[in-house]
């Protein structure tokens, strides 16, 4: 089949563009991302104390309050051979809340909210995980403390 010379520059403009078009979506990898300035929070003044059998667990969230999906507490019971705070962080025991089972003020941020361990004990490791209603905003991870508690 021959070609007329009529249809090469359309042919040529056709590849032309579609290399363009090819070229302008190279670079961009992932999901898009909300940006993080107003979407992001962490966690302030957060304590452990005793309530009767159950645990106490306050704190401030600060930034983007209405972003908070649910908060994980994490809890590591410790005897006293095991008292290691400088050893890796190993919760034996989380669980997660949810808006709806916790105390939350929207204005200043504070919230509060109690867990009954399954393994009481006086001392123990314990750390809040945040999750993001944005899955794709990383996770806000307190350090690791210690929570000495009066013996029942």
């Amino acid at each position: 089949m021959t070609t007329s010379p009529d249809t090469r520059p359309f042919r040529c403009a056709a590849l032309l563009l579609s290399i363009a078009l090819i070229l302008t979506a190279c670079g961009k990898t992932g999901l898009p991302r909300p940006p993080q300035e107003t979407d992001a929070f962490s966690f302030s003044s957060t304590g452990l104390s005793a309530a009767g059998e159950c645990l106490l667990v306050r704190g401030v969230v600060q930034g983007a309050i209405d972003m908070v999906d649910s908060i994980l507490l994490e809890l590591a019971p410790v005897d006293d051979a095991g008292n290691c705070p400088t050893c890796p962080f190993n919760a034996r025991e989380w669980s997660e809340f949810r808006l709806d089972q916790l105390t939350l003020d929207p204005t200043s941020g504070a919230f509060s909210f109690t867990y009954c361990p399954t393994s009481p004990t006086n001392i123990y490791r314990w750390r809040l995980v945040g999750r993001n209603v944005h899955s794709s905003l990383p996770y806000v991870v307190t350090t690791p403390a210690i929570a000495v508690l009066p013996a029942q």
